[in-house]
């Protein structure tokens, strides 16, 4: 049977270090919340107060007691304290830029020669449980990234602490483990380690986490949040769903706090809280404390200014029904977008809808204000198919007879198959369908009107625009590691041309750029012509430094698959999305419409080389790269 380990720090009491109020009280109602949701039979929990809380006991946590998590079960560590940051020694400079590592501060730290837990250590005691195959899951309410505070506001306390002023470590100071993970004579082109785990953060790297005052004992804004959270979003909530309503209750109590999801290793975030798999992301919808209510899509999820009286029309649904419901399901309720911000959207409920504000919901888009692609419907049969695809027009298309707009897509309808034709009026070769499969027909629309929205997804007048540029580097068969200071292939109208060598396809390396002069959470997305979308990357990037997507690793680019054997060219469309918060980049994620017409199921295009809200607050860059035979 699954289990759920779960390792709770909680520390007030601090001896070399100011001491905290509410970190007790938080850990309690944490306890409390797993001991209401997770069966006892299934619950083993060591919580460390105070003076238990020491370094050696939290290392021993990890070691000997959270490793007992195996393949199925859930590993939890969740530590309110102090947070801190400490001089990187110099073996470590490629794995901090910066030349900090950040800190959580023991109960015993910076007595005698007793450290701090630094970012290296902690990453080195998940990974040895992470190796037993269980999920593991890591929430920090503190200073836990270099810069950020936890403090009252009005009290004069602060959840971090200024850097030791004690002896500087070496690297004999740190942990065995982080020493053999870390291993700083790779060079500077191997990526950091990145143990699979699921991380939690009160706040961004540059933002306060706050203790607020309220009713009962002091509690941080994000303990507190995060316990109403699971009250109100039921058993099958996921990670993302989460984080998603957590922002919302956070953000308007707590000013400049914006709690983030970090998804380390390739794990995934749609898996259900504590354990389970629900199969898919959320959008949620959220009452914050003054009764307004959110939906969490914004500006950078192409959800629109509200314009000339047209709002987004938002369905809202009852959370577990929505995990089981049908296309047919009815909405509890169904609102308008009245706002956007760079990640949310404030909702005005419909005449006649009510909603529980103890409650979060699931949200789905009924109707954008603003179309991102017309249809047009053609042929023998276009009549009966106009009265199918209806509904399309509360969903992504609108379904026209004829628009100027572009670009447009055609339904070529006959009596026995559909076929749908590009912008350009040409068929796409595997886009034919039975007329009678209007499910797969409109599914089809549906995906393209994505597609496009995302590839011409840009703030008007942001200064992100172009921020960050994207180089695509010529590298060479068996090429493994990074080209430091290798040029980039030169753009002409944006479109970097490539062509095979005889049967060879062209190999590249892909370097991101910040031009500005801020930190931003980069995401960097490939869209071919076979209409589906990957994310490629997603991580920060500080402000005037560069970044290598997929670790460095060279990668083919092949003609598209689906466009069939003898296509003289295709197209990628590398495409960043870059912002000041961080933010769900797996929301851009499209599959390949259909099977492609060489039955071969494959995609093409960019492949591994060895196969193993204000607009001012975030924009976009593109590059087109043309792959010719």
């Amino acid at each position: 049977m699954a289990k759920v380990y779960a390792l709770l720090v909680g520390i007030n009491e601090y001896t070399a270090v100011g001491k905290l109020q509410g970190c007790i009280a938080d850990i309690v109602a944490i306890e409390a919340m797993l001991r209401k949701r997770v069966a006892n039979e299934v619950l083993e929990i060591r919580a460390l107060h105070d003076a238990q809380a020491t370094r050696a006991a939290i290392i021993d946590g990890f070691q000997s007691y959270l490793t007992k998590a195996t393949a199925g079960d859930v590993a939890l560590f969740y530590f309110c304290g102090h947070g801190s940051e400490e001089k990187a020694p110099q073996e470590w400079s490629v794995y901090a830029p910066t030349g900090t590592n950040q800190t959580i501060v023991p109960v015993d730290a910076r007595i005698g020669d007793v450290f701090d837990l630094a970012d290296k250590e902690l990453s080195a005691l998940i990974h040895g449980v992470a190796a037993g195959g269980a999920q593991v899951v890591t929430l920090f309410d503190s200073c836990h990234s270099g810069g950020a505070t936890r403090d009252l506001g009005d009290a004069g306390v602060e959840r971090m602490t200024p850097a030791s002023k004690g002896r500087a470590r070496t690297m004999p100071d740190y942990l065995d483990a982080a020493r053999a993970l870390y291993d700083g004579s790779h060079g500077a082109d191997t990526p950091a380690p990145a143990p699979p785990h699921i991380a939690i953060a009160a706040c961004q790297h540059d933002e306060t986490a706050k203790e607020l005052p309220r009713e009962g004992p002091r509690r941080g804004a994000f303990s507190r949040a995060f316990v109403e959270a699971l009250d109100s979003l039921g058993a099958t909530a996921t990670y993302v769903d989460l984080v998603n309503v957590v922002r919302t209750k956070v953000r308007d109590r707590a000013k400049d706090q914006l709690p983030n999801l970090t998804l380390v290793g390739g794990v995934s975030g749609d898996s259900a809280f504590l354990g389970g798999h629900v199969g898919r992301r959320s959008l949620t919808v959220t009452a914050d404390d003054a009764g307004a209510w959110w939906f969490s899509a914004g500006a950078i999820d192409g959800i629109p200014l509200p314009t000339d009286g047209s709002a987004t029309e938002i369905a809202i649904f009852a959370l577990d029904t929505a995990r089981t419901a049908t296309a047919t399901a009815e909405p509890v309720a169904r609102a308008s977008v009245a706002a956007t911000e760079t990640d949310r959207s404030r909702l005005t409920l419909a005449n006649g809808s009510t909603l529980d504000p103890a409650l979060s919901y699931v949200g789905a888009i009924a109707r954008l204000s603003v179309m991102p692609m017309h249809v047009v419907v053609a042929g023998s049969e276009a009549a009966s198919m106009h009265a199918v695809l209806a509904p399309m027009a509360a969903t992504y298309a609108i379904v026209n007879s004829a628009s100027n707009t572009v670009p447009t897509i055609t339904l070529n309808v006959g009596l026995e198959q559909t076929t749908i034709l590009g912008p350009g009026g040409a068929p796409i070769a595997w886009m034919q369908f039975a007329t009678t499969n209007t499910s797969a027909i409109a599914e089809a629309c549906a995906q393209l009107s994505q597609w496009f929205a995302t590839r011409d997804l840009a703030p008007a007048g942001s200064i992100f625009n172009g921020a960050v540029e994207i180089d695509v580097i010529q590298a060479s068969a068996g090429e493994t590691r990074t080209l430091t200071g290798a040029s980039a292939l030169p753009a002409v109208d944006g479109v970097v041309a490539l062509t095979y060598t005889g049967a060879e396809p062209p190999r590249v390396q892909l370097r991101l750029r910040n031009t500005s002069g801020e930190k931003l959470w980069v995401a960097l997305l490939d869209l071919s012509d076979a209409f589906d979308c990957k994310v490629l990357y997603s991580d920060w990037v500080l402000a005037g430094r560069e970044q290598f997507a997929l670790g460095g690793r060279t990668q083919r680019l092949r003609i598209i698959a689906a466009l069939g054997p003898t296509a003289p060219m295709s197209t990628e469309r590398l495409k960043v999305v870059a912002s000041r918060t961080e933010f769900d980049a797996s929301r851009y994620n499209l599959p390949v419409v259909a099977t492609p017409a060489d039955g071969g199921g494959t995609r093409g295009g960019l492949e591994e080389e060895f196969d193993g809200a204000a607009a001012a607050s975030w924009g976009t860059s593109m590059v087109a790269v043309e792959v010719r035979r």
